[in-house]
């Protein structure tokens, strides 16, 4: 049975916890769902780590579920992308043949990636974040490895972290993230563009508290 976006969540949140503790050395950290960016974009999830001197870590994830992610795996299956840039190739070998086929690759090329980063990436990436991470269910990449091929090419292109979510609860990575530089937003960290930066911050201080008081 697929994953609901929900179920995804639930899967990978926790591991995602875990991880920035053993990876980043953060002394506690704390995940929420569904926060919304002062500029009105809302992450699926966010999992947030801080450190001794009150700094914080901030990855947003984002989640797809077979219903979510039903375009571009419907898209990859139908071969439409395929059709189309063999009539842009065929097109332009009425006048050069050599131009055709060039065309045609590079066509190809295009609405692939566009495609694919229309529907998932871009999202992911949009949201505010020194790390992200795009959630997808295990069974959309067995059904579908180009899904899986392409995401994952697309993910590493951007600096995207890629998991898969079983519902076993087990997470795998596909590929990690890069942290992403917050130069231009002067000292303010990633999570401040979030609306309830003060609420999540405030929340990891007292878990901080009340672990350290254990």
């Amino acid at each position: 049975m697929s994953m609901t976006e929900r179920q995804v969540l639930d899967c990978v949140l926790p591991k995602l916890e875990g991880w920035l503790i053993r990876e980043h050395d953060v002394q506690g950290v704390m995940s929420w769902r569904e926060k919304v960016a002062s500029d009105g974009r809302r992450a699926d999830g966010l999992v947030v780590g801080m450190f001794d001197d009150g700094e914080t870590l901030t990855v947003s994830v984002e989640a797809k579920s077979r219903t979510t992610i039903h375009q571009l795996v419907s898209e990859y299956k139908r071969g439409n992308h395929v059709l189309e840039a063999v009539g842009v190739g065929l097109f332009a070998a009425a006048f050069n043949p050599i131009a055709g086929l060039i065309a045609f690759g590079a066509d190809l090329i295009l609405r692939r990636t566009a495609h694919t980063q229309s529907d998932a990436a871009s999202q992911c990436i949009g949201y505010p974040g020194d790390l992200k991470i795009l959630a997808v269910p295990d069974d959309v990449f067995n059904d579908y490895p180009a899904v899986r091929k392409d995401l994952r090419r697309l993910c590493e292109h951007l600096g995207l972290g890629l998991v898969r979510a079983r519902p076993d609860g087990t997470m795998s990575w596909l590929c990690k993230p890069e942290e992403v530089d917050n130069d231009g937003w002067d000292d303010d960290e990633w999570l401040d563009q979030y609306l309830t930066a003060d609420q999540m911050r405030w929340e990891l201080r007292q878990y901080l508290d009340e672990s350290s008081s254990v």
